[in-house]
């Protein structure tokens, strides 16, 4: 039951980022339309977006923001951390 509800919270964790870049999208559009730009100023503000995007996470990336996320969601995991404990009292023990 509870890795039925872990993976449903997943999903909808999920959709909620789907529907965020959706929504986006639909922002962009809305700002496109209320400017009056047509053609190819439209997307060309639509490729800006996408491209900024894209180079911001990329940047999130390289300065390793994301690595510390995981790191820090690690530390918080309480499995983790017991899997942690275990392996350094092993280690006192080997060595």
């Amino acid at each position: 039951m509870i890795r039925h509800l872990i993976a449903a919270k997943l999903y909808l964790t999920r959709t909620v980022a789907w529907f965020s870049m959706i929504r986006y999208g639909m922002l962009v559009y809305v700002m496109v339309e209320t400017t009056g730009l047509t053609g190819w100023h439209a997307a060309g503000v639509m490729g800006a977006t996408v491209v900024g995007l894209i180079t911001l996470g990329w940047m999130e990336d390289r300065l390793g923001l994301i690595n510390g996320e995981h790191r820090w969601n690690g530390d918080r995991n309480p499995y983790l951390r017991e899997i942690v404990e275990r392996l350094d009292r092993i280690e006192k023990r080997i060595g």
